[in-house]
């Protein structure tokens, strides 16, 4: 992954996950699960990316980071379809 890649990063139970902007963008809508919390990544049409836990409703906290910052900070992330 590029350093400068952009990417949108979650902890789930002491899981890091990174979803790549560019993968977002192309999907519209990821579905996807980190352990037991189902996850739908999508980009609404101003450009706004949320992240959903299906089982309950409630939003998932993100950071919008270059790959290189948070890999620094997280480097045993999950990385999307990688």
């Amino acid at each position: 992954i590029h350093p400068k890649t952009v990417v949108f990063g979650i902890e789930i139970e002491g899981t890091y996950k990174a979803y790549l902007e560019d993968d977002v963008i192309a999907a519209g809508l990821i579905v996807d699960s980190i352990g037991t919390t189902s996850l739908e990544i999508s980009r609404d049409e101003v450009g706004l990316v949320s992240i959903i836990n299906s089982d309950t409703g409630d939003e998932i906290v993100k950071e919008r980071d270059f790959w290189f910052a948070w890999y620094a900070f997280h480097p045993n992330t999950e990385v999307y379809g990688r």
